[in-house]
C-alpha cells in the first residue's frame, strides 16, 4: 500500500506545473490549511519524492538559441570514458542519452550560432562519426 493519497498526488502536479507555487494557494485547491500542504510538501522532500525545483526555459525566445540532436557514431568502444567526460565539460551539449539501435548516444546541443555549432561538431569528430538534426519548430502539448 502507499504511502502517499490522490492529495499528495494532486500536490505534486500542481507543484509541477508551477513550483512557485505558494502552500496557501496549493491549499485552497486541495482543500487543506497552507500549514497541512507544507507537512505533505516536506514529508514528499524527506521521502525523495520531489528531488529539486527547477525552472522550465523556453530555449527558442533566448537569442540565436539552436537546438540540435546529434546521432553520435563511435569509432572505438574506449571512446565511452572519454564521450562521458567531453560531456560533463560541454556546457552547449544540455543532455545526453546512451541508445541502442541506431547510434550510440544522442546529443542535444543548445547553441548560440552556427559557428558555436560548426566547433562542437568539429570536437564531437574526435569520438566518432554524427549525424544531426536542428530543431526548426518547438511543439509541446498543452498544460491543463
Amino acid at each position: 500500500m502507499s504511502m502517499f493519497d490522490s492529495t499528495d498526488f494532486k500536490i505534486i502536479q500542481l507543484l509541477q506545473e508551477n513550483a512557485r507555487m505558494n502552500w496557501r494557494e496549493i491549499g485552497e485547491i486541495v482543500h487543506l490549511t497552507g500549514q497541512a500542504v507544507g507537512k505533505r510538501i516536506n514529508k514528499l522532500e524527506e521521502a525523495g519524492v520531489i528531488q529539486k525545483y527547477t525552472i522550465d526555459i523556453d530555449r527558442a525566445k533566448l537569442e540565436g538559441s539552436i537546438m540540435t540532436f546529434v546521432t553520435l557514431f563511435l569509432h572505438a568502444p574506449h571512446y565511452h570514458n572519454q564521450i562521458q567526460s567531453f560531456f560533463e565539460k560541454t556546457d552547449v551539449i544540455t543532455e545526453m542519452y546512451r541508445i541502442s539501435g541506431d547510434g550510440c548516444y544522442i546529443m542535444i546541443l543548445h547553441t548560440s550560432s552556427h559557428q558555436q555549432l560548426e566547433e562542437t561538431l568539429a570536437d564531437v569528430l574526435h569520438y566518432g562519426d554524427y549525424r544531426i538534426n536542428t530543431v526548426i519548430k518547438t511543439m509541446e502539448k498543452k498544460k491543463e
